[in-house]
């Protein structure tokens, strides 16, 4: 009987969203990931961080691709569904990224995650307004070493890097392929095996 009281709570269980840090609204790839929005940034990741560069004159743009990394670094290493079953070197490489991109933008690097997404959040919603100095003002909260100004002014004059690339490319395809990093679920990573 005990089991039969669970099953519905365990079914809802998996039907929540990914715990830790808060998107804000942030498309994470529209649809890719049928419901979970991890897999959705996780396939999506390629096109919207693997190359930092197309984001060159587009502040806002790469403000919501370092969301999208921060997203995905942090899920990996707290969400008590992915995390167990993540590959240690996709996280690890995500860290890479992570790190990388942060000491780029002067952030630090024990500001928390969702401090990071925040300020990237509202400063990419003040672009897209036409407000720049809402965007620097955003891009002043703690943590954000360098000032709004010199921040706005390197979200857009974003380079390619190898660290954004491999990360994006590893949790890509930790997506789309069975166990690797994702595949024991239904619908994250293909089909299960028998």
């Amino acid at each position: 009987m005990l089991r039969r009281a669970l099953i519905p709570l365990l079914l809802l269980a998996g039907c929540t969203a990914t715990p830790g840090v808060d998107m804000g609204g942030v498309d994470m790839g529209g649809g890719g990931g049928i419901g979970d929005p991890l897999i959705a940034a996780a396939t999506s990741a390629p096109s919207t961080f693997g190359n930092m560069g197309q984001y060159q004159g587009n502040p806002a743009g790469a403000a919501r691709a370092i969301v999208q990394l921060e997203f995905l670094t942090n899920a990996y290493q707290t969400d008590p569904i992915w995390a167990p079953q993540a590959n240690p070197i996709m996280v690890e490489q995500l860290q890479q990224a992570q790190a990388e991109m942060r000491q780029t933008l002067g952030i630090a690097q024990a500001a928390p995650a969702q401090n990071v997404v925040d300020a990237l959040n509202a400063a990419a919603q003040q672009i897209s307004a036409g407000n720049i100095q809402g965007a620097q003002l955003a891009l002043s909260a703690p943590g954000f070493t360098l000032g709004g100004a010199e921040t706005l002014r390197r979200l857009g004059n974003m380079q390619s890097t190898t660290l954004t690339s491999v990360a994006a490319a590893a949790v890509n395809q930790a997506a789309m392929m069975p166990n690797q990093g994702m595949g024991n679920r239904p619908f994250g990573g293909g089909m299960r095996r028998r």
